[in-house]
């Protein structure tokens, strides 16, 4: 455990390959990460292509019977 630093471990990759080695095979091995970064500003959500979309469609009515 003395080759992996403690804290600090900077990186601008986009991946981390970390191999866990232990010498008692019977001993469990543990690892605790934590991700400290800057997410990248969010974009206001865009509007929708195309028209708007209306009420929801609605089948004709047959039209309504006169009695005389």
């Amino acid at each position: 455990m003395d080759d992996v630093p403690e804290r600090g471990l900077l990186s601008d990759a986009q991946s981390l390959f970390l191999e866990l080695v232990s010498e008692s095979p019977g001993a469990p091995l543990i690892l605790g990460l934590r991700y400290e970064g800057e997410s990248p500003p969010r974009e206001p959500p865009k509007p929708p292509m195309g028209p708007t979309p209306g009420p929801p469609h609605q089948p004709p009515q047959p039209p309504a019977r006169s009695h005389p």
